[in-house]
């Protein structure tokens, strides 16, 4: 296999990135397509198409910035991370984030915390040529790994939040089918000083309106903002 492109550093010894956007390797978007089948195969293999697209194409809007970095520990390719800065939203939509598993003791310790600081510079920089503010970082979680991102500062408001079935694909597979899944929240400065409501709402928004393309006057939709307009700040942190 080729060695992959030089990547840029992070905070954590050892390891770096490569943003597979035009312009990077072949080789790039290769093993970016075979981490993303062993980590998420079961369920998001259609995203290999976007790592495609995404790695030919660039970013199809303007406000939406996106990025799919693959992940080298030591010169080997180990995981990936994919993102969008959603400005039109001030949300950081994390997609999929992962260790292959025989990275996964090698790296113990901050390593997630070294991705997710890389990340949040990239989006602040993108956000100040843009004259726009980043209130929180979303992702969605299962309900049952929620306790983990809790230890990272993260929260996970009770919205009863769904995720669409076979993701942004969805409309290869019939009518619109969704999974429970929890909200995952890293607040930043401008999200706290917005509190909870309108950032649980933004993130809601970028995820199910702006990357599934979910009808607005979908009812499970609308379900969801309801719920994150009747949030109040002692109940937001469950």
């Amino acid at each position: 296999m080729a060695n992959p492109a030089p990547g840029k550093a992070l905070a954590f010894e050892g390891l770096t990135y490569v943003d597979v956007l035009p312009g990077a390797p072949e080789q790039a978007q290769a093993d970016a397509c075979r981490i993303h089948l062993a980590l998420f195969g079961h369920g998001y293999a259609h995203a290999t198409a976007d790592i495609t697209r995404l790695w030919q194409e660039g970013s199809r809007q303007p406000d939406i910035h996106e990025h799919q970095w693959l992940l080298s520990y030591r010169g080997e390719p180990c995981g990936e991370f994919a993102f969008q800065v959603n400005l039109r939203r001030g949300i950081v939509s994390r997609l999929f984030l992962g260790l292959l598993p025989e990275f996964r003791t090698r790296l113990a310790g901050d390593w997630i915390t070294a991705v997710l600081d890389a990340c949040a510079a990239v989006a602040a920089a993108e956000a100040s040529d843009a004259g726009r503010p980043i209130l929180a970082m979303m992702s969605e979680v299962k309900p049952r790994h929620v306790r983990g991102w809790r230890h990272l500062g993260h929260v996970a408001p009770a919205i009863g939040y769904r995720e669409p079935l076979h993701g942004n694909h969805w409309r290869e597979f019939g009518p619109l089918e969704y999974q429970p899944m929890a909200a995952n929240f890293l607040l930043l400065e401008e999200g706290r000083a917005a509190g909870m409501p309108a950032v649980a709402a933004a993130g809601v928004q970028a995820f199910l309106l702006d990357y599934y393309a979910v009808p607005a006057d979908d009812r499970v939709l609308a379900e969801i903002l309801g719920a994150c307009s009747r949030l109040d700040e002692a109940e937001s942190a469950t």
